[in-house]
């Protein structure tokens, strides 16, 4: 049986087809495979910038190279959730977010509330909000507290 694996020379043919091979063939399958990678979304808080007006701590965490916003509530003096929520609104977060190519990842409401911010984090996109489960029961009746 003659075939182009048991012959010890190679045809003209047997070099095109590898070439071909290698020349279609091989970037496809680098372009399906690069397609399939997995890239890291990164987000940080605003807290981090609450001394700087919401529109600057944005500016500041585009900048960063971050892909998502976390903005704070009151919770340890940072005015950002509030100034949105009395000064900007939602379309005014949509727009700065778009200005600065970040997406809204989150509203941490540790302090004022949840229901006060949930319209605003609806209208702005949707999103989860971070908040905290309560004082000191150590675990016991938690569960029942959270659906509270």
């Amino acid at each position: 049986m003659d075939t182009k694996f048991s012959r010890t020379r190679m045809t003209r043919r047997d070099v095109l087809t590898g070439a071909i091979g290698a020349v279609v063939v091989a970037p496809l399958l680098a372009a399906a495979e690069k397609k399939k990678r997995w890239r890291m979304k990164l987000s940080t808080s605003t807290i981090q910038f609450s001394k700087l007006p919401i529109e600057q701590a944005l500016a500041r965490i585009a900048a960063l190279g971050f892909d998502a916003v976390d903005i704070w509530s009151a919770h340890a003096g940072c005015p950002h959730l509030d100034d949105v929520a009395d000064r900007l609104g939602a379309a005014g977060l949509k727009e700065q977010l778009a200005k600065h190519k970040l997406e809204l990842y989150s509203f941490s409401v540790y302090r004022g509330g949840y229901a006060k911010y949930a319209k605003r984090l609806g209208e702005a996109g949707g999103g989860v909000a971070v908040r905290g489960s309560g004082g000191g029961a150590g675990g016991k009746g938690l569960a029942a507290r959270m659906k509270t």
